[in-house]
């Protein structure tokens, strides 16, 4: 192994920590004192597109620009848009049903969710400063100095 793909390998590693601690901590802390731990929310989180929350939807998108974040593709910079735009919503809850559908509740956001979305920010800027990057010397390349 090299040390570019070394260092790259590190980057990635350093970089996906918050996302995996988020899996141990608090996602949602509801009225009652239920918690809803991130691992709930990244295998379930999806039943809330039936409550109209999106946020769990932030993951795909997130995972693909991941996998291509040192591609400074068009599609990378466009997958990490909509994770972040998508993970935003998560700000917006405020009584959302759990997800033991019994319960409706007023929530207050944990600490998973802010470990969760730092993940997809840091991937949303690398990835537009790579892109940017990219444009900036394609500029050079055609039309010399900027």
């Amino acid at each position: 192994m090299n040390y570019k793909n070394f260092k790259n390998v590190i980057f990635r590693l350093v970089l996906i920590v918050p996302f995996l601690l988020a899996f141990d901590k608090p996602m949602y802390i509801y009225d009652d004192g239920l918690v809803e731990k991130g691992w709930m929310f990244f295998l379930f989180g999806w039943v809330s597109l039936f409550d109209g929350n999106f946020a769990w939807f932030a993951n795909i998108p997130f995972l693909i620009a991941f996998v291509l974040l040192n591609r400074q593709s068009v599609f990378a910079v466009l997958s990490a848009t909509a994770s972040f735009f998508l993970g935003l919503t998560i700000f917006d809850y405020d009584n959302i049903g759990s997800l033991d559908s019994s319960k409706s509740a007023h929530l207050i956001i944990g600490l998973a969710a802010y470990l969760w979305f730092s993940t997809i920010l840091m991937v949303f800027l690398i990835s537009v400063i790579n892109f940017l990057h990219v444009l900036n010397v394609n500029n050079v390349n055609n039309h010399g100095s900027p």
